[in-house]
């Protein structure tokens, strides 16, 4: 879908298809979460400012989401640093199907 050397106008292109993919497999499995997160973050100002690369990256995250329409989750970070590159969708997610509305980060101390 995404490629290294895709033009703006070609990302555009491939943001819309890909909002329009998640339209779609929300209206026959709306608990899939990754759909729900991803159309809106594809929008969002973390998102235009990813590097083409980091676009194939982050679809490679969702990639399974897309494929599995049954999926609940549907989205895997491929390495650790994918939470927070790609935090303002993960996040949410996280909080999501955790049951987690505050918002607010949580620490607790192991001994």
């Amino acid at each position: 879908m995404f490629t290294s050397d895709m033009s703006t106008e070609t990302r555009h292109k491939l943001v819309e298809e890909l909002i329009a993919q998640c339209e779609s497999i929300l209206a026959e499995q709306p608990g899939n979460r990754c759909c729900i997160y991803a159309k809106d973050y594809v929008l969002s100002d973390e998102f235009k400012a990813l590097s083409n690369d980091e676009c194939i990256t982050f679809y490679n995250c969702i990639k399974t989401g897309i494929d599995n329409h049954d999926s609940g989750l549907g989205c895997y970070a491929m390495t650790p640093d994918d939470y927070s590159k790609f935090g303002g969708f993960f996040d949410k997610v996280i909080r999501d199907y955790h049951g987690d509305k505050t918002g607010e980060k949580k620490t607790r101390d192991r001994l």
